[in-house]
């Protein structure tokens, strides 16, 4: 029997992430620069998540926690 791990990579798990934080961002009416302001983040580390020149880092994804009450988007 083959045995497949269907585990996303890393680099699909940055991907799917950024996707996430920028759809969130928008559905809120935030700018990069207001997101930033908001989680008290440099505008540079946002804009470079999103565009997948980061990765973003362990810490930050546990500041940022999950959507609020109401959001009802399900991956």
């Amino acid at each position: 029997m083959d045995e497949r791990d269907d585990s996303p990579t890393v680099e699909q798990a940055a991907e799917a992430f950024a996707a996430e934080v920028s759809y969130w961002r928008e559905v809120r009416g935030l700018s990069k620069r207001g997101l930033a302001r908001k989680m008290g983040f440099d505008p540079s580390y946002v804009s470079h998540v999103e565009s997948g020149r980061h990765k973003p880092i362990e810490d930050r994804l546990i500041e940022c926690g999950s959507p609020g009450p109401g959001d009802t988007r399900s991956a």
